[in-house]
């Protein structure tokens, strides 16, 4: 598989793991995204990165400086990588880890993670978009980002939709939802329209990474 780093950090952003856990990094090599907001736009390249084994990548986390029992995976595009990433995933689960996958939203997720934070990219939402909202659960987080007030309206509108009685049917476990500034919106912009438009139901997601100046 292409692995474009492993590192550790905090969990940054929303997750079951606890946001602002010590945390473990998997992050895979290309996305065909291509989103302009994107914060690690040299993980997009396929063509980049080191192609290692599951035995590598196993070895790897072990010899990290500590013991967490979290993994977060991320990427670029993880499920661009699907078999690789189901390998990877059962044999981190056999050493009892916690992993979270951190997905864009436009493919369709195995049943197989004890976490899945996953955007809803407005305007980019496709089949396996709806797909991969099937398999969220109470424990996951539906993440959207938002770069303008347009932005914040249709997430609103695509929020309502979710929490429906026909969604509730569906997913009888409803994954929490939240909003997520990204350039050129802030997250002090974001808070002041959550404010403004009285939502009270989303959590708005803030990078505290970024606010302490780590990866």
């Amino acid at each position: 598989m292409k692995i474009h780093s492993i590192f550790q950090s905090i969990n940054g952003e929303v997750t079951s793991a606890v946001q602002g856990s010590l945390c473990t990094f998997i992050r895979f090599q290309g996305c065909s995204a291509g989103c302009k907001y994107c914060d690690t736009k040299d993980s997009q390249d396929p063509s980049r990165g080191t192609e290692m084994s599951v035995k590598e990548v196993c070895e790897a986390v072990k010899k990290l400086r500590v013991p967490t029992k979290y993994i977060t995976i991320t990427g670029g595009e993880p499920l661009e990588q699907r078999e690789e990433l189901i390998d990877l995933t059962s044999a981190l689960y056999q050493q009892q880890y916690h992993i979270t996958l951190e997905t864009n939203g436009l493919w369709t997720i195995p049943l197989l993670f004890g976490c899945i934070v996953m955007d809803y990219k407005l305007g980019k939402a496709n089949k396996q978009t709806q797909n991969a909202l099937r398999e969220l659960g109470g424990a996951d987080w539906l993440k959207i980002p938002i770069q303008n007030k347009t932005d914040f309206q249709l997430a609103l509108l695509n929020k309502n939709r979710f929490m429906m009685d026909h969604w509730k049917y569906i997913f009888p476990n409803i994954p929490r939802i939240a909003f997520s500034a990204v350039d050129p919106t802030t997250p002090k912009q974001l808070l002041s329209w959550m404010f403004e438009y009285k939502v009270t139901d989303v959590v708005l997601n803030v990078q505290i990474h970024k606010l302490i100046g780590v990866a």
